[in-house]
């Protein structure tokens, strides 16, 4: 996914005709730290930039990362004062909104990864590679964005930290090639695809079966504010890491990689074919757990504590309460299955992680981040770029000197 703005180059005449007009009405001058930069307007939060479409306008694209936009709008700033002595103005029309699927947020200000993101919750320090081996390795940065990928074919992402939640992320996520983003559903339509089905037939089952219509390789639900697409997502996740510790608990060798990679099998061949709605319950879990190899023993109550968890996040009415309820699920949880299923017994862990005991846990937990959501990031003349829409407010600042130097604080 690559972020772009429009760039405006025209004669200072021509500036002053056909662009002066609409960018005064429908974007703000830019300050940063206290520098008026001349050269950049930032476009109103609800203004499609579309709209300077046929003004002598170009789009060019946004580098990755924090640093590189900071070095970008330093060289643009000593472009626009070299091109200014020529009698030539360029204007950078900055939107405030994120690109590919209408989300805000800070890629939307530095960049989002050209590559992708991965998305259960953000996934930070994850290593990205294609699972053929072709291209190179890259790994997601603070805020789950990746870049730079080479090769080609399906991509594959490993450990790194849930920065909803701050679990460590010790499975493995897929996606077929050309996706933006890595999701427990990718998980499961790239699974389809191992497994003979076409990718347009593997997409259209996994969203029958969870009642979505949106594009699952591009979609980012965090970003979107999509409720219902992040739910089914964490809904997935629970089931993949809940049962893969049921798989490591009894057998103590199999690693949790494979054990999810088990159990994402099973589930995506129990999708194979439906092309409708599943419901999920504790005794369709109980078979999907049954055939990725985990007790029989152990398998009902497993699944009994992965559908309570699941109904507590499907009656979430918050991205904040449903981040709270997947800390439990793939955490305490999560290491209660582990820790039974090493014993030879889940029985008395059911009973301590039903729904009613998961919902109050989930109450106390307190999020460092205030939890994930689709934020909005505005330029304010006090040199600020103010978070908007989170839970709890931050402040992230850009200092430019007069050489083009810069640095961010956040």
């Amino acid at each position: 996914m690559t972020s772009k703005m429009n760039s405006v180059d025209a004669s200072v005449q021509a500036v002053v005709d056909e662009l002066a007009t609409a960018i005064d009405r429908d974007t703000n001058a830019a300050f940063l730290a206290g520098h008026f930069l001349p050269s950049v307007r930032v476009a109103h939060q609800d203004v499609d930039l579309d709209e300077f479409e046929g003004q002598q306008t170009r789009e060019i694209e946004i580098p990755q990362g924090r640093k590189a936009f900071l070095e970008f709008i330093a060289d643009w700033q000593k472009k626009y004062q070299a091109n200014l002595k020529l009698g030539i103005v360029s204007t950078l029309i900055l939107p405030l909104a994120a690109c590919g699927g209408g989300g805000g947020g800070l890629g939307g200000v530095f960049g989002g990864g050209a590559g992708g993101r991965v998305v259960d919750g953000y996934i930070s320090g994850a290593t990205v590679s294609r699972v053929n081996g072709s291209g190179n390795t890259v790994t997601t940065d603070a805020n789950g964005n990746f870049t730079g990928l080479t090769g080609t074919g399906a991509i594959q992402i490993t450990g790194g930290t849930d920065i909803s939640t701050g679990l460590a992320f010790n499975g493995k996520l897929t996606a077929p090639d050309g996706s933006t983003v890595v999701t427990p559903l990718t998980t499961l339509v790239q699974s389809l695809i191992d497994s003979g089905e076409s990718e347009t037939a593997a997409m259209d089952a996994v969203k029958a079966a969870f009642g979505v219509t949106e594009d699952l390789k591009t979609v980012d639900p965090v970003a979107t504010n999509n409720t219902d697409l992040f739910k089914a997502g964490v809904q997935v996740a629970n089931i993949l890491t809940m049962g893969a510790k049921a798989i490591t608990g009894a057998s103590g060798g199999q690693s949790e990689e494979d054990a999810i990679k088990s159990v994402a099998d099973a589930l995506a061949t129990r999708l194979k074919g439906v092309n409708s709605t599943v419901n999920l319950d504790s005794s369709v879990i109980n078979t999907v757990l049954e055939n990725a190899g985990v007790d029989t023993t152990l398998s009902s109550d497993t699944a009994s504590i992965i559908s309570a968890s699941n109904s507590n996040i499907a009656g979430a009415t918050t991205t904040e309460e449903i981040v709270k309820n997947q800390y439990i699920a793939q955490g305490e949880a999560a290491n209660a299955i582990q820790e039974g299923a090493a014993s030879g017994s889940l029985s008395q862990t059911a009973t301590e992680y039903d729904a009613d005991a998961q919902a109050a846990k989930a109450q106390n937990v307190a999020l460092s981040n205030g939890g994930v959501g689709s934020f909005t990031v505005s330029v304010t003349q006090q040199g600020e770029l103010s978070f908007k829409n989170l839970p709890t407010s931050g402040n992230i600042t850009l200092t430019l000197d007069v050489d083009g130097g810069g640095s961010v604080v956040y």
